[in-house]
């Protein structure tokens, strides 16, 4: 029988109470490269209809490199109907290529800080083959490349820290689920990928990752988390969401004119679950709920509604397991969240 590795841990310390404990793992510092939800240096494309919550940028690459986005260039940024923020290059009006520059920077810091952990809870895990696993909070390194060909998760609270070096590729593969519990959260989950990713097509992804190369993903991949490339990020009809890390003092994300909308909870669920969100002042509000091709599948809210704080239930027992966008609109902006049926 093997002893799992944290058990012996805990059989040591009992043995030799005097030894001290290591501290606990620390998210990795994103700096200004976490106000992007994409960033890479060479080049964003996609096959539409993409749906990205969040900003993107490429630099020191031009705004000709974001393709497939039928951009409208504005002053400083350019928009695009596939994304609900911000599109930016390095070739755009001052003072974005500043603010690009030190975003690439801070996201080669962060990648050299996630590369750098040492002292791991978890070595080749699994020789790297992580399919069917319940993955606990901790450092893993693996000298090769790893991949999962069926679910897997990732257990531990909502303080908890992943981080996994990987030194050679990270490979999902079609209809590969990556689900958190416990209150795991998206945005303590960090990916440092040497070699390339790819990310099968309608598989699911969670955490923010950091690859000193490309990403791929697959057709209708979805990502709850970041993409965060040395080189370029290719998409095909991908949903990104960009993850809402929430704690005891405030589980909403602060969106345009004073909007709020929370991540869902529970996330995964079955078959309800919660949808947080206020005004801070009185307006016309949809909420609704869509499946990975954009079909709308529930209306929560349709109507005006006076300033305060609401939650919504959202009923999926007559819905098939899947990912489904839940999106809070008014007239003046929208908010986006993802979650995740499982029967």
């Amino acid at each position: 029988m093997t002893i799992p590795y944290r058990t012996v841990s805990a059989l040591l310390m009992l043995a030799f109470p005097l030894v001290v404990s290591a501290q606990p793992l620390t998210p990795v510092s994103l700096g200004t490269a976490g106000n992007f939800v994409v960033l890479a240096k060479a080049a964003i494309s996609t096959v539409p209809p993409s749906a990205i919550t969040g900003d993107i940028g490429v630099s020191p690459a031009a705004q000709t490199f974001i393709t497939g986005f039928s951009l409208t260039t504005a002053t400083g940024y350019a928009t695009s109907t596939q994304v609900t923020g911000r599109v930016y290059a390095a070739d755009q009006t001052a003072p974005t290529p500043t603010m690009m520059t030190t975003a690439i920077s801070d996201m080669e810091t962060a990648y050299t800080d996630a590369a750098g952990r040492s002292n791991p809870d978890f070595t080749e895990f699994q020789t790297g083959h992580i399919g069917g696993a319940e993955l606990e909070p901790g450092l893993y390194i693996w000298a090769g490349t790893v991949s999962a060909s069926a679910d897997f998760s990732l257990v531990g609270g909502p303080n908890d820290v992943w981080i996994f070096q990987i030194a050679g590729g990270l490979q999902l593969a079609t209809n590969v689920n990556v689900t958190l519990s416990g209150g795991a959260q998206a945005a303590n989950v960090f990916w440092q990928v040497a070699g390339a990713v790819n990310i099968g097509t309608s598989a699911h992804m969670e955490g923010v990752i950091l690859t000193a190369t490309a990403v791929d993903m697959g057709t209708s991949a979805t990502l709850n988390g970041r993409l965060l490339a040395q080189t370029a990020v290719n998409l095909n009809a991908n949903a990104i969401t960009a993850p809402v890390l929430t704690g005891l003092e405030s589980t909403r994300e602060q969106g345009p004119d004073g909007m709020t909308l929370s991540a869902a909870y529970p996330n995964p669920f079955n078959p309800t679950t919660q949808i947080g969100w206020s005004l801070e002042a009185g307006s016309s509000v949809t909420l609704g709920v869509y499946d990975m091709l954009g079909r709308e599948v529930a209306v929560l809210v349709d109507g005006y509604r006076a300033a305060g704080a609401y939650t919504s239930t959202f009923d999926a027992a007559a819905l098939p397991s899947g990912l489904y966008l839940y999106r809070l609109s008014t007239g003046s902006g929208s908010r986006t969240g993802l979650v995740s049926l499982v029967r």
